[in-house]
């Protein structure tokens, strides 16, 4: 006979493991002469590199009346170079086993790449060459500006984005996070090429902006390669600051109702401004709110599912 398995209490979940030690790789922090901030990390083992530059240029710095403008920009900028067509820029990839992402959130523009060490003069090369000499062709501009078009219409059907939309104008109202990232309708059929020169030109210098690097390389290689490429460009001057805003508390508890007839489910969203990145609270509200809500397994998906 075998032996009897023990009794498992499948009501109750099991307890957590052992938590193992983690070493954060230490980080070599250089600002070179021209006010690029450089952060490289040796990460040995696997042989890849990730670099991104990050740029002030995020949504927060869209002028009135063209929203949508840094995140389109960001996706344009990958395009074309003076010296390399988009095609070209793929080709270039394709040999170096590679990729290159752009995008810009609410605070940033950023441009990331990743490849194999050997080619890491290769890869930041051509990432230096993408962030520092984009020509934003026409033809990419109307093609990117369409999908943006297309996706801001299918937002516009989708119960999940207008529920996303309609708090964020609730918490953030009068200030510029009350919008979209993507911007509208309007104030994208109104970006042109003129106003994403502007734009680039404002806020895509390398002064104020900073490259980060992890992968399997010496650090010096990193930083002589970095201060080769990037480095030895002219100072563009500090870029402008964040626009500043004072978020007016809520007037108390406000319920918004949005009709999207033939709903197959109800988007709940409940809200209200957070605290600073800085505040000593924020990782254990950020903690408590993924128990909360924030995961497939969180205790309000369970009461729905289970109970």
């Amino acid at each position: 006979m075998g032996s009897r398995r023990p009794r498992v209490d499948r009501s109750v979940p099991p307890p957590p493991g052992t938590i193992r030690p983690f070493l954060f790789p230490a980080f070599l922090r250089t600002r070179l002469p021209n006010g690029l901030t450089v952060f490289v990390a040796r990460l040995a083992g696997v042989p890849l590199v990730s670099l991104e530059l990050v740029v002030p240029a995020g949504g927060q710095y869209d002028p009135q009346g063209q929203e949508g403008l840094s995140t389109l920009t960001a996706s344009v900028i990958d395009e074309g170079t003076e010296r390399l067509s988009s095609l070209e820029i793929a080709a270039s990839l394709e040999r170096l086993g590679g990729y290159v992402t752009t995008g810009a959130d609410w605070d940033v523009g950023y441009l990331a790449a990743g490849l194999l060490a050997r080619h890491l003069r290769s890869g930041l090369e051509l990432l230096a060459e993408i962030a520092t000499a984009p020509t934003f062709p026409e033809p990419e501009i109307e093609r990117l500006r369409r999908q943006r078009l297309a996706e801001i219409l299918r937002r516009s059907q989708d119960p999940s984005a207008l529920a996303d939309d309609r708090l964020s104008r609730a918490v953030y109202r009068g200030t510029v996070y009350a919008g979209s990232l993507l911007g509208d309708e309007k104030s994208v059929s109104a970006l042109d090429r003129d106003s994403m020169l502007e734009f680039y030109r404002r806020h895509y210098a390398l002064s104020g902006s900073a490259l980060i690097a992890v992968g399997d390389f010496e650090p010096t290689d990193l930083l002589r390669e970095a201060e080769s490429l990037l480095g030895l460009r002219g100072d563009d001057g500090a870029p402008p600051g964040p626009p500043e805003f004072r978020l007016e508390p809520l007037p108390g508890i406000t319920v918004h109702l949005v009709d999207r007839p033939g709903a197959a489910q109800t988007e709940l969203r409940l809200g209200h401004p957070g605290v600073s990145r800085t505040h000593p609270d924020y990782v254990p509200l950020m903690v408590m709110n993924t128990l909360l809500g924030g995961k497939f397994t969180s205790r309000i998906n369970l009461n729905l599912r289970e109970r």
